[in-house]
């Protein structure tokens, strides 16, 4: 019971200037110095639209290859109709096999 008294007492001293201590200002989301501050961000808070370039930057030459650009030419455009072979009639007639001997009549 002896030391209850004074450790109580050394920590409400101890306990008092964190309380006094002066409130520093409330930083709020909608502050003009926070980068985030977007109508983007605001909406959807995981979205990184527009926070970082999509790629980065291309130094020196391209080592991309070129793709030519779709045409009738090189049938980039169209339905693929001309690249089915035609069907082809049936043949009704049986062909039959050669004989080896003549039927003599």
């Amino acid at each position: 019971m002896n030391l209850t008294l004074p450790t109580l007492a050394i920590g409400l001293v101890l306990c008092l200037p964190v309380q006094a201590a002066p409130m520093q200002p409330l930083q709020l989301a909608a502050s003009n110095n926070n980068p985030y501050n977007s109508p983007i961000q605001r909406a959807n808070p995981n979205s990184r639209q527009g926070s970082m370039p999509a790629t980065p930057p291309v130094r020196g030459p391209s080592t991309q290859p070129v793709y030519r650009t779709p045409s009738l030419d090189n049938r980039g455009i169209g339905n693929g109709d001309n690249l089915r072979r035609q069907q082809q009639a049936p043949n009704l007639e049986p062909t039959r096999p050669p004989r080896d001997t003549q039927r003599a009549p």
